[in-house]
């Protein structure tokens, strides 16, 4: 028998599943080369079945056969007719059920131990045991209907290790319903839910994708009944422009603005959106998800003041209103995910992996829908068994726990993005060294910022590259006796920082002290109770820090010598920059490897010697013109073909797929960065902000314990860009837990045996 657990997440738009061994979870890619998640449609045709993207990709050919959105029909007597066959919805979420048991069991090479599946907070009885009767009908046996706060909350304890008897909120925002829950973490880490969930049963993302193309209409003019539904260019033309206001709608969770491009027959043109026309078309819907999050709070018999946190589930939830009406509700940390479409599927396998194992029985006589595979989980026979208990109080599996002090580090989340959009980060270089001084020049010198903002000194070869020596902490340092405390932000590479940091102290002999102060809100709290010595230490980022004014930090100058005004404007308050790491979050020019290894191209300086030698090559993909020109003007070249993108994140697949050379990446420290080959190119002339992250400690701490300054030099020399994507790529895309990935980084690197 196979041996992994299986939670799948059924949402109103989106499917997702992931499966635990070993204590470890790791979303599965349903989506093949489209992702892990996979939309939550289905196509029809007689006894056969497609899901996913190719039914998605039939609807402008076979829109009768095509059907979407049915998990907010479940409970509905009422039947769909395909064909002149009726299906129920609760049939049609089993079908999707078993096809996904299918795929895993394909391609693990045998069906689960255990299963468990996900459903909103607020379905009562009825709808539950509908669901359940329906997919035992496919000859699966689900061992869990897990609600799907009650998996977000198991994701996030997993991943923060909740201290017992935390309370957290549950904001679940997703393609089509929004459910409020209060989850309380006991001390074996159980996730239960108090008092009574509560939701709204018929809200979410596509609610809010309908309002951005009525948007469009009206600009245009055009009425929505006058579309012809047989003119099939038009039928794909309102498909294509209702992708186009998705992607515009997620665009604004980090733009201000976006051009929606409308492509429909005789009529080419672009329709402008920003952010705060689409806050008012939301604004109503998101306030009542505010007077239900309310609710659920009063039903669990907690004030917000007992509430340690707000965990932000659903990519809906990621519309930055969002994150303020909870905070100004509630007045407590906001946490939210940086993988909103795996977080419950996540958390489910975590649910599925408590399910105890019994013998593999024969498989059990059912009917088989069509192409579907007809499987049964290796737990129990397919028998129809009593109600599931309404919210399951399942603990997480016990899993290794090489830093076992998260409970102690500081939570404090990120409330709003550091002040700029969080932005790109990838260079070629690797470990850098700082000098006193550094001057941007156009070309590689003794001295110089890298495009990740690291800053270099000529190393004995002269290639500006320094090797950090790696000597093992525990023979080198020793902090005996010393007890800290790190505050840290909620953010992946923030995360993994903090669990780097704390087990190379604790590796030296310190203790990361267990008792740190209330989470905050906001990386201006976060420096707030490091002058106050609630906190010895965090990151922070060079581009952006807490508790500075940013007049007094002009743009256009290098990392170094941003690093040295920090020091100084801090130093009143006692507080002392370390050395930053290599990696910076600021967005960058970006190029594909092997490209600008054939073109011999470093840095955004050689782009003018390119227009010169080869213009056909300098190309660019950019989503603002005044950026753009802005660049070229601070450069003293034109790109020959400029592409305009609609939003940020298509730069990644448009330099993969070669529609352009050079492109701005929103995100460098990405996970698709390594994974696609993309690179950022030096910024000889600083033109983009360096955002790389620096210890900030208070000078007290440092001038008692100054070895840290050096511990810390060590470690940051060696992340730079390429290897944190890689990291962050572990957590994001591969599941596993982030204190794992910082030991056997660590570990790699020779800083602990």
């Amino acid at each position: 028998m196979a041996d992994y657990r299986l939670g799948v997440d059924l949402g109103t738009t989106f499917t997702a599943a992931a499966v635990e061994r070993a204590g470890r979870v790791e979303p599965v890619p349903l989506g093949g080369s489209h992702g892990t998640a996979i939309p939550s449609v289905v196509h029809l045709a007689g006894d056969r079945m497609n899901v996913g993207v190719d039914a998605a990709r039939r609807a402008t050919t076979e829109p009768g056969r095509v059907i979407r959105e049915f998990k907010r029909r479940v409970g509905d007597a009422t039947p769909y007719v395909v064909d002149g066959r009726p299906v129920t919805a609760d049939a049609l979420m089993a079908r999707l059920v078993s096809w996904v048991v299918g795929q895993v069991t394909a391609t693990e090479g045998g069906p689960p131990q255990a299963l468990a599946v996900t459903h909103p907070a607020n379905w009562g009885e009825h709808k539950r045991q509908l669901l359940r009767a329906a997919i035992e009908s496919e000859a699966v046996r689900p061992d869990r209907l897990v609600p799907e706060p009650v998996a977000a909350a198991h994701y996030y304890a997993a991943q923060r290790r909740l201290a017992s008897g935390s309370v957290v909120a549950v904001y679940d925002l997703g393609g089509g319903t929004f459910d409020a829950a209060v989850i309380q973490v006991d001390g074996e880490g159980a996730c239960t839910i108090r008092g009574r969930p509560d939701g709204i049963e018929r809200l979410g993302g596509i609610d809010f994708d309908e309002a951005v193309f009525g948007h469009v209409l009206r600009a245009l003019g055009v009425d929505p009944d006058g579309l012809d539904p047989d003119d099939l260019a038009m039928v794909a033309a309102v498909a294509g422009l209702r992708r186009s206001c998705v992607e515009a709608k997620e665009a604004l969770s980090e733009a201000t603005e976006v051009a929606i491009p409308v492509l429909l027959p005789e009529r080419h043109t672009q329709v402008p959106l920003r952010r705060v026309e689409l806050e008012a078309m939301i604004r109503p819907a998101l306030d009542e998800t505010i007077v239900a999050l309310r609710r659920a709070i009063d039903a669990a018999d907690v004030t917000a003041d007992d509430l340690t946190a707000v965990l932000l589930v659903g990519g809906s939830s990621r519309i930055p209103l969002v994150e303020q009406l909870v905070t100004a509700e509630t007045g407590r940390p906001v946490a939210t995910d940086a993988r909103p479409k795996d977080a419950i599927s996540m958390g489910a396998a975590f649910v599925a992996a408590q399910v105890d194992p019994a013998p593999t029985p024969p498989p059990p006589v059912g009917p088989a829908v069509g192409s579907t595979p007809v499987v049964t989980t290796g737990s129990t026979p397919v028998v129809t068994t009593g109600p599931t208990p309404p919210w399951p109080t399942v603990p997480p599996r016990p899993r290794r726990r090489l830093v076992p002090l998260l409970v102690s580090l500081v939570l404090v989340v990120a409330a709003v993005a550091i002040g700029v959009a969080l932005a790109g980060r990838d260079s070629d270089e690797t470990e850098a060294r700082p000098t006193a001084t550094t001057e941007a020049t156009d070309t590689a010198g003794a001295t110089g910022t890298t495009a990740a903002g690291a800053i270099v000194d000529d190393a004995p070869g002269g290639d500006g590259r320094a090797t950090p020596t790696h000597r093992p902490i525990a023979e080198t340092y020793d902090l005996s006796g010393v007890t800290m405390s790190l505050g840290w932000l909620d953010l992946t590479d923030q995360f993994l920082l903090a669990n780097i940091t704390a087990e190379a102290v604790e590796e030296a002999g310190a203790t990361v002290r267990a008792d740190g102060p209330t989470m905050a809100v906001g990386v201006q709290a976060l420096r707030a109770q490091l002058g106050d010595g609630d906190i010895d230490l965090y990151w922070d980022y060079l581009g952006s820090p807490g508790g500075i004014d940013l007049s007094d930090l002009p743009f256009g100058i290098s990392a170094q010598d941003r690093h040295d005004r920090l020091n100084e404007l801090d130093a009143a308050s006692g507080l002392v920059w370390l050395e930053p790491t290599a990696f910076t979050r600021d967005t960058g020019l970006a190029v594909r490897r092997q490209v600008a290894e054939e073109l011999e191209i470093s840095s955004i300086a050689d782009i003018a010697h390119l227009v010169a030698e080869d213009p056909t090559a300098a190309s660019v993909c950019f989503v603002l013109e005044d950026r753009l020109r802005s660049v070229e003007a601070s450069y003293g070249f034109r790109f020959t073909r400029a592409v305009t993108m609609s939003t940020p994140d298509d730069a990644y697949e448009r330099l993969a797929e070669g529609d352009c050379t050079f492109a701005e990446v929103p995100h460098a420290v990405h996970p698709a960065m390594a994974d696609r080959g993309l690179m950022v190119l030096d910024d000889n002339r600083n033109w983009f902000l360096p955002m790389n992250a620096a210890p900030r400690v208070r000078a007290d701490f440092l001038n008692e314990h100054p070895e840290i300054e050096d511990m810390l030099a060590q470690i940051a020399r060696t992340l730079d860009n390429d290897t944190m994507s890689m990291l962050v790529a572990r957590v994001e895309l591969d599941g596993e837990v982030a204190a794992d990935v910082a030991h056997d980084w660590l570990s790699d690197n020779g800083f602990i045996g």
